[in-house]
């Protein structure tokens, strides 16, 4: 009974990390550790699932069971990236990201995993750029280059969600427009080749919330690899960063490939 009670408040993501903890021990003291790993496994489905956050130090939570039914890395790493892969469009902490992407660094996984990883788009108070370093850590980014994933919308689809969802940042009751980060940038080096065959201009000034503008520094990084990029006409600025700028802006000077669709 205990059991089921809790898989169906993580079902609803009702469940308080202190509770979680609380059942962690108690599955520990009445099976054997196996058992106690497979059930902690069926909680955290049930909560992936469910609208509730996962939380911080779920890798620690992962490895104390698993190393407790004598499993491994490989095994933290199977059950992170699924927990994680499962976390579409929620908030996840930047702490548990950074933890799987170094697991899956050293334990690769599966294209069906990758293809979850890669449209994860978390909910993010700021630039999301955490979920960059798992793309790139685990494997996930690699995929989507060679064409292993093929998400819908393309990779230029992707590209311009990612500008749509976090050209602008969160404080308090207001939003703020914030630089792209460095991680974006050696990503769209990476896909250039894909970005370039489609054939397909990239749209990046979208905003969802409203307030369009053209980031100056990735539309340099753009034209430098040689990406078209749609040109959103005159009403929407340019958005320069001045000393605080990440790129020398070179090419969007001297590069004739920026157009209207």
């Amino acid at each position: 009974m205990a059991r089921g009670n809790v898989r169906l408040l993580a079902g609803a993501g009702a469940l308080p990390a202190k509770e979680l903890s609380d059942h962690q021990r108690w599955l520990a003291s009445v099976f054997d550790a196996g058992e106690a790993h497979q059930e902690f496994l069926r909680v955290l489905t049930a909560w992936a699932a469910s609208p509730g956050e996962l939380p911080a130090d779920l890798a620690r939570r992962v490895r104390t069971s698993a190393r407790a039914a004598g499993l491994g890395a490989a095994e933290e790493a199977r059950v992170l990236a699924r927990a994680v892969a499962g976390a579409r469009g929620k908030a996840v902490p930047d702490a548990l990201l950074d933890a799987v992407g170094a697991l899956l660094e050293e334990h690769p996984q599966d294209d069906e995993v990758y293809a979850a990883l890669v449209d994860l788009f978390p909910d993010s108070r700021g630039d999301a750029a955490a979920w960059l370093r798992l793309l790139q850590r685990s494997g996930a980014a690699d995929a989507l280059a060679a064409g292993r994933v093929t998400p819908e919308g393309g990779v230029a689809g992707r590209l311009g969600r990612y500008t749509r969802m976090y050209s602008h940042g969160r404080r308090g009751g207001g939003v703020f427009r914030q630089r792209m980060p460095e991680e974006l940038f050696g990503l769209v080096a990476r896909f250039a080749p894909r970005l370039r065959a489609a054939e397909v201009p990239v749209r990046l000034h979208e905003d969802r919330y409203r307030y369009p503008g053209l980031d100056a520094d990735l539309l340099d990084v753009c034209l430098a690899e040689g990406i078209a990029v749609e040109d959103p006409g005159d009403a929407v600025r340019l958005e320069f960063w001045g000393e605080r700028s990440r790129r020398d802006l070179k090419a969007g000077g001297r590069s004739p490939t920026a157009r209207k669709p």
